[in-house]
């Protein structure tokens, strides 16, 4: 598959994980869905970290530890701890998503309310990092760009769509 839109929908609808890239610790696919959601009473309980960004469609993600789910969009990502449970509510037709599964040390995660900044990505984003949680767009703090020109960079010089407000 040499692009990450090609082929979304399988003829029998249903849900689609296609393995991208393998090492040891870390693990990239592509995940096409097509109106799924995880079965009444199923949470996901995984043993790595997952990082799942929605390229197209739409999706409710819920967490054991919060009151109500989160609606993802196009652009929205989500750094999910392991062992935290989870589950999706929801999903539009189609739906894809890039998740890459990796190990992760749970000693080397900032505490609960630090504020990570990073200037050093084109794009100079500011997250929120909260133990198992950095989220853009989709729940606290959109990402936000030192520059418009820096932002045209990261973005092949396609300006992206505004953030969305909190």
């Amino acid at each position: 598959m040499p692009n990450l839109y090609a082929q979304l929908l399988p003829d029998s609808g249903a849900e689609q994980f296609v393995e991208l890239l393998s090492r040891p610790g870390l693990r990239i696919e592509r995940i096409v869905s097509a109106g799924q959601a995880s079965p009444p009473g199923f949470w996901y309980d995984q043993a790595q970290a997952e990082w799942v960004l929605l390229l197209l469609g739409e999706a409710s993600l819920a967490f054991e530890d919060e009151p109500a789910p989160r609606q993802l969009r196009p652009g929205d990502y989500v750094d999910i701890a392991p062992h935290r449970r989870h589950r999706v509510e929801s999903t539009a037709a189609p739906t894809v998503w890039l998740a890459v599964h990796y190990d992760c040390k749970e000693s080397s995660r900032r505490p609960a309310g630090a504020v990570a900044t990073t200037d050093s990505s084109p794009m100079g984003t500011t997250e929120n990092a909260l133990p198992g949680l950095a989220v853009g767009h989709a729940r606290d703090q959109p990402i936000a760009s030192s520059s418009t020109s820096n932002t045209n960079v990261a973005f092949g010089g396609i300006t992206p769509p505004a953030p969305r407000a909190p």
